[in-house]
């Protein structure tokens, strides 16, 4: 582990086990996508584009030029440049100042309205660019001639403290309340599981024959409709126990779910030999959680 920069405790990283070269239409980078809703107020698009800029804590055990370019959702519209590391294994502050873009499409949607990509890898021609620092037509994801990690074995790079921000000076990173954050992060995932301390578990009623029929609300809005996942795996062999009468039955998901931004309602098979009795869904012990994205 290392140490983190004054004022962070969390960092994220990658390690390059097996080096590689990119080739063809492959590129390889860490990113990050942004909601439109999210960018509308930058007026990307528009002749009242505003400018931005990027800060980020950044350390490798590379030095040299590495690749940071944006794009917008339809990645049809790039701007590439490049953020020099000139210490190996040290923590180094960066600070990149874009104009906006005032042409292009730039939706204000709840899908991706900005990409930020921090390339290390990418086939020379096809994704990167020898033109930097000015907003392009098409996909690019690096700098022609940048370092590319994933052509050397054992290389890592780590990154903390990314903020974007509105004007041409960056400021201190701003430390939200751990529950705002929550709430932010749960727009777009959410997961519920259940320990011996504190059991998670739904109340449903009958919905003819052997059927449960349970939801609730979640506690924040989702951006779209979720796709449900069931994971993780009970002491007695399945996901989720349904309790009907007193009566377990082990289910490994739902016989139907109707999913929203707003709530999930899930029928489950229970036991024939209770029809519209007392029913209950329990998640499981240990790892087991039902989630959505």
């Amino acid at each position: 582990s290392l140490t983190p920069p004054e004022y962070f405790n969390d960092y994220v990283g990658l390690g390059i086990d097996t080096a590689t070269t990119a080739s063809g239409d492959v590129y390889f980078n860490f990113r990050q996508q942004i909601e439109a809703k999210n960018i509308s107020h930058l007026k990307f698009g528009t002749s009242s584009a505003k400018t931005i800029t990027v800060s980020f804590w950044v350390r490798s055990t590379l030095t040299g030029n590495f690749s940071l370019t944006l794009r917008n959702g339809g990645s049809d519209r790039s701007f590439v440049t490049t953020y020099n590391i000139s210490a190996a294994n040290t923590w180094e502050k960066k600070t990149i100042t874009i104009a906006g873009d005032t042409t292009g499409t730039w939706t204000i949607d709840n899908g991706v309205g900005l990409t930020v990509n921090f390339g290390h890898g990418s086939s020379q021609g096809t994704f990167s660019t020898s033109t930097l620092n000015q907003w392009q037509s098409g996909s690019k994801t690096g700098a022609t001639g940048s370092v590319q990690i994933v052509e050397t074995v054992n290389s890592k790079w780590y990154i903390t403290g990314l903020q974007i921000e509105v004007g041409d000076t960056a400021t201190d990173f701003e430390h939200l309340l751990y529950g705002e954050e929550l709430s932010l992060c749960q727009r777009y995932y959410q997961s519920y599981g259940r320990d011996t301390a504190a059991p998670f578990r739904i109340n449903g009623s009958g919905n003819g024959g052997n059927v449960m029929l349970t939801g609730f609300m979640y506690p924040m809005e989702m951006r779209a409709t979720p796709t449900i996942n069931y994971f993780g795996g009970n002491t007695d062999g399945g996901n989720i126990n349904v309790y009907v009468g007193g009566t377990t039955t082990v289910v490994t998901g739902a016989n139907s779910t109707d999913a929203g931004k707003y709530a999930v309602r899930w029928n489950f098979d229970g036991s024939s030999s209770h029809t519209d009795g007392c029913y209950w869904i329990d998640v499981g012990t240990g790892s087991t959680q039902m989630g959505w994205t």
